[in-house]
């Protein structure tokens, strides 16, 4: 193009027919392929996914100059069952902080399905039950190029040894900071890089995982292993006696958003591709007093009465909307399920039922802390000489076993 002339492409708004959130360049000739790989690399423009597609990398796309978004993320999940998803910005300031947010719209958009794998297998681990909602890598082309001109220059087969070789997104975020090990000459410097490293890991639950990345910074910064993990646990509990001022009202109001998504999460499956007509199976693999909300008690219910008359989801959908139509509240909440319930889409039967009963297991780890945190309460109430107290420490002793999964 002649300098002057329009720009490559032009970032027009939304409207009613095109809505930039929940479209993606290129999708309509990748998804074949995102199905048969498995995977989907997502890119940052219409360009890149050109010189993709046209070199071979057929399972490109990208978003129509917007940010990745949940509906995105969504519409991905319906194609690739393992959720593997490679994130192959620019590799500048801006591409990197790109990885970093379109990352965190990922995992909290998966976050019904599981975890991240935030381990690879080229690492030395003792984690047997590894599972994982999604598996996001980053594809890094060197020689600073962008994928366009890396394609354009080297060709797809070459750009596909970079997919092949793409580090998991947590190792991205530690050796970007690591790059920097050279340039950190005082322990001011390195304390600043440390504290980088600290907010990438303070994110990994397993702590088998954790202590190995620790160990490998620790030798990258050649720095003591002990004195970072004491800085790790240093950040955690500052964040924790940050909030204790208003901690019982946090907790409440936290413990309730999450209670009421995850069994937001349970209700949502009834409403996926994925459940065909099979409520009957579905409704046994949920515990009778799972659902707790007395709002999506009604749903629930209702989801019940209508299974035994319908055929399909669509069915079911419409009844449902049928039935709460007068009511603006069930209303919201049952578009919320049809919204939810995308995340789920194209899984098979074991996949299904994984994923529920991973729901239902943190309900009841939420629930069981709940419980334990009101007989904490009560047991403070009581003299300790007196019968009751005994009884309200074994109840305890009981829920913290539950909670921590102690035989």
């Amino acid at each position: 193009m002649e300098e002057g002339q329009n720009p490559k492409y032009l970032n027009s708004a939304d409207s009613l027919i095109y809505n930039k959130s929940r479209l993606l360049f290129g999708l309509n000739s990748a998804q074949e392929a995102i199905k048969a790989e498995d995977a989907v690399v997502i890119m940052e423009g219409y360009f890149d996914v050109i010189s993709a597609q046209a070199h071979g990398v057929g399972n490109a796309v990208a978003s129509c100059g917007t940010a990745l978004t949940p509906e995105h993320v969504k519409l991905l999940s319906r194609y690739t069952k393992s959720r593997r998803i490679y994130l192959s910005f620019d590799t500048d300031n801006a591409g990197v902080n790109a990885t970093k947010r379109g990352s965190e719209v990922i995992k909290e958009t998966l976050a019904a399905l599981g975890n991240v794998k935030q381990f690879d297998e080229s690492h030395i681990s003792s984690v047997v039950d590894n599972k994982y909602a999604c598996e996001i890598r980053v594809v890094s082309p060197p020689m600073g190029k962008d994928p366009d001109e890396f394609i354009r220059s080297v060709g797809g087969e070459e750009f596909k040894k970079h997919i092949k070789e793409a580090p998991l997104l947590i190792d991205f975020l530690l050796n970007n900071v690591l790059r920097e090990k050279n340039n950190a000459k005082t322990p001011q410097e390195k304390g600043a890089l440390v504290s980088q490293i600290i907010e990438i890991l303070q994110d990994v639950n397993n702590k088998v995982i954790q202590s190995e990345y620790v160990k490998m910074v620790s030798s990258a910064l050649q720095i003591n292993e002990n004195a970072l993990l004491k800085e790790l646990n240093k950040y955690s509990n500052a964040y924790e006696h940050s909030v204790m001022p208003n901690f019982a009202s946090k907790v409440v109001t936290n413990s309730s958003q999450f209670e009421i998504k995850a069994q937001k999460n349970l209700l949502s499956v009834f409403l996926s591709d994925s459940t065909s007509n099979n409520y009957e199976k579905l409704s046994e693999m949920l515990p009778q007093d799972i659902i707790r909300d007395e709002t999506l008690i009604i749903v629930k219910n209702t989801i019940d009465k209508l299974s035994h008359t319908v055929n399909n989801v669509r069915e079911l959908t419409k009844g449902l909307y049928t039935e709460f139509i007068e009511d603006d509240n069930l209303t919201q909440i049952l578009t919320d399920l049809v919204e939810m319930s995308e995340a789920f889409s194209g899984l098979d039967e074991a996949e299904t039922k994984r994923a529920v009963e991973e729901n239902i297991e943190r309900l009841k780890r939420c629930y069981s802390e709940n419980e334990a945190k009101m007989l904490r309460e009560r047991y403070r109430e009581v003299n300790d000489n007196d019968p009751e107290a005994l009884k309200l420490q074994m109840q305890l002793r009981d829920k913290i076993k539950l909670r921590t999964g102690d035989k």
